[in-house]
């Protein structure tokens, strides 16, 4: 009975939705859903199939991924789907290694369905998400001439075959569909020693291995690294090609140059050093080439000496010199981890987040200072551009999929609330709506919200807002009047900043969007109920027993 009561509460919040929904735009009624939680074969019949034109979905949190967790699709069927939807993208090998090699790869479609297949395991979703992240990926990494991103190996990463194995198809399948990266490697001057004598495959050929271990001659140390360091480069190019890669190891002493050949009193070439310089051209040479750049954290001293570089020294020189859309970090762990509980740090928005972040009791020594050169870095990338704590393992998973698989660090603007327009830029929001839906603004619109605002959030800088107003005939039900996103802001969880700050303000809400919205299947695990009235979705939540958030993924 309380479920059957709930029931119709609900429809009768449906029909007054209804009637508000009538009162704001001229529209009939069109036939009456169940009024809580549909049924996942009602959910496909009347949702669109294709991704959300807004490109901005990208929830760090599992329990708002816009499609159900249980989504069962057979993976030839999955995989089918997404080729067909990027028959220019998804390329076979051999149009690729035709320009190199003749008579390579013959089994190409073969080949290209695993490819696919192994894709779609990795990233673990439906493909219409994958989709939409590759395809948006691919635009923005069309646009220009910077790579799509930096990607960091730390040694550790390059001790363990299975994380070099997956690091080597990620890149491989980047590469295959026109996202460029450059590679960055090395080892920490100060763990030198401990990591050649962990590298099983250079540690025994070493003609110094005394002097190595006891740290008897520094400048034997510095051969040491850089065999080391060659040979990883190598035993990546070599994993690379496996997987019908094409690499090119970049010297690093033509890239990368410091001002002095030391610091430090003991006149070591393995101190930490500050590069002054970067010099691009051979790795701008190898993207136009169509290979994957691999470059060692090594160094040209001015007096042309090589200097072992402080690995993150190179990578955040080059992100200066390249500007990629993303720097991608990987780890042993995945993602930032609160050093206490073990818990994943999904997201860091910048700079909002950075004083709670470096506050944190478990943030101290290494870690904190590490943090706070991921702050640094991300400040010198473009607007859209972020920084990833990953592992090899969830690259794909990490680009691919809404809730992400790692740690992401990006620039958010800081909301302003306004409850009147009198402290608004109106040329500036006229200017943001328009953008972000693609049409002109009605003339008389700020004359007709000024007396129904209810409360307007507003980014500082006129990147994305959402509107709240009281509509006649709607019994004090506030409706979500616009929900908008500049370009250069989506993709970077924009949408759940303004979700979140309307899900603390308002217990109950009601919008409507056009049945042919893409967007609307972010907005299926946000509601609570939908009614469709001839060409719009009316959702709602806040009215029945179910909570709002998540309820079409049961």
């Amino acid at each position: 009975m309380e479920r059957l009561s709930a029931c119709a509460r609900s429809a009768c919040v449906g029909k007054s939705i209804v009637q508000s929904v009538r009162s704001i735009g001229t529209i009939s009624a069109g036939t009456m859903l169940p009024p809580c939680l549909p049924s996942s074969s009602f959910l496909e019949k009347s949702s669109s199939t294709t991704p959300p034109t807004s490109p901005d979905v990208r929830a760090r949190h599992s329990h708002t991924s816009a499609l159900p967790a249980n989504h069962n699709y057979a993976t030839l069927a999955r995989t089918n789907r997404l080729q067909k939807s990027f028959p220019g993208s998804f390329r076979s090998f051999t149009d690729n290694a035709n320009t190199r090699h003749d008579n390579q790869h013959d089994d190409s479609t073969m080949e290209t369905l695993q490819d696919l297949k192994t894709f779609l395991t990795k990233v673990g979703t439906d493909s219409k998400e994958a989709r939409y992240w590759l395809k948006h990926f691919q635009e923005t990494s069309a646009l220009g001439s910077s790579p799509f991103a930096v990607v960091f190996v730390p040694a550790l990463v390059m001790r363990n075959a299975h994380s070099v194995s997956a690091l080597a198809f990620t890149l491989a399948f980047l590469q295959r569909n026109n996202m460029r990266t450059v590679v960055v490697h090395g080892v920490r001057p100060r763990k030198l020693i401990s990591e050649l004598q962990e590298s099983n495959r250079v540690t025994a050929g070493l003609a110094d291995a005394g002097d190595i271990n006891y740290a008897k001659s520094p400048w034997a140390k510095l051969r040491a690294a850089q065999q080391l360091l060659d040979s990883n480069s190598t035993y990546l190019i070599d994993s690379l090609s496996k997987n019908h890669g094409f690499a090119q190891l970049v010297p690093s002493t033509s890239v990368f140059y410091v001002d002095s050949t030391y610091q430090g009193s003991d006149n070591s070439p393995l101190n930490d050093s500050h590069l002054c310089s970067v010099d691009s051209n051979l790795i701008q040479w190898c993207l136009k080439s169509s290979c994957i750049p691999v470059v060692s954290a090594m160094a040209q001293s001015a007096d042309g000496r090589i200097v072992h570089l402080e690995p993150f020294d190179a990578v955040a020189s080059l992100v200066r010199a390249l500007q990629p859309r993303k720097v991608i970090l990987l780890n042993d762990a995945g993602a930032l981890r609160n050093m206490t509980t073990g818990h994943k740090v999904s997201e860091v928005n910048c700079p909002g987040d950075n004083a709670a972040l470096l506050h944190q009791p478990w943030c101290v020594g290494r870690l904190h200072e590490k943090l706070q050169r991921i702050i640094a870095m991300l400040k010198t990338l473009p607007d859209n551009g972020s920084v990833v704590l990953t592992s090899p393992r969830t690259i794909l998973c990490e680009l691919f999929t809404h809730h992400g698989d790692g740690t992401i660090f990006q620039k958010r603007d800081r909301v302003e609330v306004y409850e009147n327009l009198e402290d608004v830029d109106l040329d500036r929001l006229k200017e943001l709506l328009c953008r972000s839906f693609n049409t002109e603004l009605d003339a008389q619109y700020f004359d007709k919200l000024r007396p129904k605002l209810r409360k307007m959030y507003l980014s500082e800088n006129y990147n994305f807002a959402a509107i709240v107003t009281d509509e006649e005939g709607a019994e004090g039900i506030p409706y979500l009047d616009k929900f908008a996103i500049v370009s250069k802001s989506q993709g970077q969880g924009a949408s759940q900043t303004l979700w979140d700050l309307l899900r603390r303000d308002f217990p109950t809400l009601f919008w409507r969007s056009y049945t042919a919205n893409r967007f609307n299947e972010w907005y299926y695990p946000r509601c609570c109920g939908l009614q469709i009235v001839s060409k719009w979705k009316v959702f709602w939540y806040g009215f029945s027993d179910c909570s709002g958030e998540g309820q079409y993924n049961q």
